[in-house]
């Protein structure tokens, strides 16, 4: 299996660089459906055609959906149906319209063949640009779907003509009727007509629907604030709805909010990018203050909330935003007195993600009461978990009954609050458990018993958990209880399986915060350790093996300095290679270490020395991730 997914893709490398160098292939610009008369606030779709007459349609051949490798020499092209604007348009002349989203940054890295059928791509004008003034438009796309390399098309003309107030307003009230009384692609249509209409009806309309609960109709009217021509009324409705008592808000109302801000301001709006950096600037902290000073006036209307709007404000509050010290103090209590009404999902939500921010002992008794409920969506295993930090001896029995539970529900790092080393009333039931062995191989359910035997069981269930030991795939688990109970033969099962899988037993002393059996430890310190021993040592060591990991890569970098060109380019298995790998293992492990803490001088220092080019790639990254 790795020889063919490497063979494929070398084919996949090979192809691409014939496709880049295929002069065949036809890209053009054509009207959607032949359509070139418009109006001002209409759809504007164009298509990209991507087509190669020199490879015929194969898919009678091969029925379904096309082929996802291409065959030698040819084309492929980025099919994906962006919401945004993915490929730039020219449009002549340069007035009478604006653009208000700039290009997003996506990869193209999907490619599908083209073929003499050719893929159609819809270019949606709308979803990035806005005309103001009637008239004939000239445009053309630049898009480097095809191989990244940059292509413009051929021109495609376009007339706009004016809408009356009147025609507009009629459209409006069917718009409003054929949203609200179709489902699927018809209601998408008809919510983005009315999203890009500009006027007055249009704007009102926008908001109201902003404010219903179709979630999907409600965003595609964020796309459309931009169309409308008086920004200032706009804004001044989203502000309006934004703190109305008698409405709770959501995300995409804040999103339209901080739209219309940005537009009313005449800013263009970013293109999407995978990893956006926060930026320290003058500007930045105005949007900060600006996105601080809306949650303000909501914040405010809380004593005017009352019933299910009380409740979701409070939850919305708390769950979607990053609030100051001063908000927090505001809104905390409001949350502690609506948790009991939330939905399961919405509880659980809170204290998975937010718990920090709402923990409290008053929620006691609603965390015994999730753990108790049956609703579908509560997360027991998360309530117990809290429980467990704000109130043990509450929650012990409790704790016990989860862990007795057979299934998949618990994992141990739920249980990462419990300080007592074992926990003698789950023997019984995890013997009986582990009694029956593995039911299949890789039996995830007794897996799981395994070790929670090894985290709060005592001693005395080995015997049993070791009559049940038939089957390698029960190796990983065994080895993390033979650690806790028996690390002599932990360390005989480690002699004989040097390749183990640690995972399982790093989850138990992750649990257990504290270091490996000395046992163990001996055997990794040990010249003949593997070389994953270093990982080990950084996260479950002490600091001296801190001492010990830096002296082997003295030693491996005396060895290899002034020889770094032969560990360029080489072939695995190969001394170079070995060493090249044992350098990223022991840096990664210095500086991803939970046993003991570096400085940043002491890191540099560190990176500083890398010899092979595979420390010299990973070393910064480490570096910046450990600070």
């Amino acid at each position: 299996m790795r020889w063919t997914w490497a063979a494929i893709f070398y084919v996949g490398f090979v192809t691409h660089a014939m496709a880049q160098q295929s002069s065949r292939a036809e890209v053009r610009l054509e009207a959607h459906d032949g359509q070139t008369q418009f109006k001002l606030g209409d759809l504007i779709q164009l298509d990209l055609v991507f087509q190669d007459a020199a490879f015929p349609d194969i898919r009678a051949e091969q029925p379904g959906n096309r082929p996802w490798l291409p065959l030698p020499g040819q084309p492929t092209v980025n099919n994906i149906n962006y919401p945004d604007i993915a490929d730039d348009a020219t449009i002549t002349p340069a007035t009478g319209w604006f653009r208000w989203r700039a290009k997003s940054a996506h990869d193209y890295s999907t490619r599908t063949p083209v073929d003499a059928t050719g893929i159609r791509i819809p270019v949606l004008l709308n979803q990035g640009y806005v005309f103001r003034q009637p008239g004939h438009y000239e445009i053309t796309i630049t898009t480097r779907r095809m191989a990244g390399t940059p292509i413009t098309t051929n021109a495609v003309g376009i007339d706009i003509t004016a809408r009356s107030p009147e025609d507009e307003a009629a459209l409006v009230w069917s718009l409003n009727a054929a949203i609200a009384s179709t489902r699927g692609k018809e209601q998408q249509k008809a919510a983005q007509q009315l999203a890009f209409l500009p006027g007055e009806d249009a704007a009102r309309a926008k908001v109201q629907w902003l404010l219903g609960p179709h979630q999907w109709v409600a965003s595609i009217m964020t796309d459309g604030l931009a169309a409308t021509e008086d920004q200032a009324l706009q804004l001044q409705l989203l502000k309006s709805a934004w703190a109305d008592p008698s409405h709770a808000p959501d995300g995409t109302l804040q999103w339209a909010l901080k739209r219309a801000e940005a537009f009313a301001r005449g800013q263009m709006e970013p293109g999407w990018t995978m990893i956006r950096t926060r930026k320290e600037d003058a500007t930045t902290r105005a949007l900060e203050a600006e996105y601080a000073a809306d949650l303000d006036r909501v914040i405010a209307t809380l004593p005017q909330r009352t019933g299910d709007v009380r409740r979701d404000t409070a939850y919305y509050l708390m769950q979607d935003n990053q609030l100051t010290p001063g908000q927090m103090a505001r809104v905390k209590p409001v949350v502690l007195e609506e948790f009991s009404r939330m939905s399961p999902i919405a509880r659980s939500m809170l204290i998975e993600t937010r718990w920090n921010a709402i923990r409290d002992p008053s929620l006691a008794p609603e965390l015994i009461a999730m753990i108790k409920s049956k609703a579908r969506n509560m997360d027991a295993a998360a309530a117990v978990q809290r429980l467990v930090e704000i109130d043990w001896p509450e929650a012990r029995p409790y704790v016990v009954e989860m862990i007795c539970r057979p299934g998949r529900g618990l994992l141990l790092n739920k249980l990462n609050g419990i300080k007592e080393d074992r926990l003698p009333e789950v023997d019984a039931c995890l013997t009986s458990m582990l009694a029956r062995g593995e039911q299949r191989e890789h039996d995830f359910e007794w897996e799981q018993a395994a070790l929670r035997a090894a985290r709060f069981a005592t001693p005395a269930v080995l015997p049993s958990i070791k009559a049940a030991w038939t089957n390698p795939s029960q190796d990983a688990s065994m080895l993390a209880v033979l650690m806790r109970d028996a690390p002599e033969e932990a360390v005989v099962l480690l002699q004989r399986e040097p390749d183990i899988q640690w995972y399982p037993a790093n989850q138990v002393y992750e649990a257990l915060g504290g270091k490996l059996p000395p046992q163990v430890l001996v055997w990794l310190r040990s010249p003949k350790a593997p070389k994953y021993a270093a990982y080990e040592l950084s996260q479950f060591g002490g600091p001296e093996d801190r001492i010990l990991l830096e002296s082997h890569l003295a030693a491996l970098r005396a060895q290899w300095r002034g020889r770094e060109a032969e560990m360029q380019h080489v072939q695995p298995n190969t001394p170079a290679y070995m060493a090249k790998s044992e350098e990223q293992e022991l840096v990664s492990s210095l500086l991803g270490a939970k046993a003991w803490t570096l400085t940043p001088e002491e890191k540099q220092r560190i990176t500083d020395g890398c010899v092979s080019d595979w420390c010299r790639r990973y070393a910064p990254r480490q570096t910046s991730q450990s600070q």
